[in-house]
């Protein structure tokens, strides 16, 4: 019984941790977002198309692989997949 309640205490932290960084994750686009529209606003196109190209980049290495409905299964389910991947690696 105390094992069982010590692996959800870590789960329940892992999940925890997960939100967070979608937290910090959510905060990062805004200000690429705002960082973009400012550049657009200076008639700076070139360099607001190349900026996107460098985010776009690092996003597709940096997506979720698992996308449900559901804040917690995602953070599980990604937590699993990330934890499958570096175990791969």
């Amino acid at each position: 019984m105390k094992r069982q309640s010590e692996s959800q205490l870590v789960r329940y932290q892992q999940v925890k941790e997960n939100l967070l960084q979608q937290r910090r994750k959510s905060h990062e686009y805004k200000n690429q977002l705002l960082c973009i529209q400012g550049l657009l606003s200076d008639g700076k196109e070139g360099e607001a198309m190349e900026y996107v190209k460098k985010i776009t980049s690092k996003l597709s290495s940096d997506m979720s692989e698992v996308n449900s409905k559901h804040p917690i299964v995602n953070a599980i389910l990604n937590q699993k997949y990330l934890e499958a991947h570096q175990n791969v690696d």
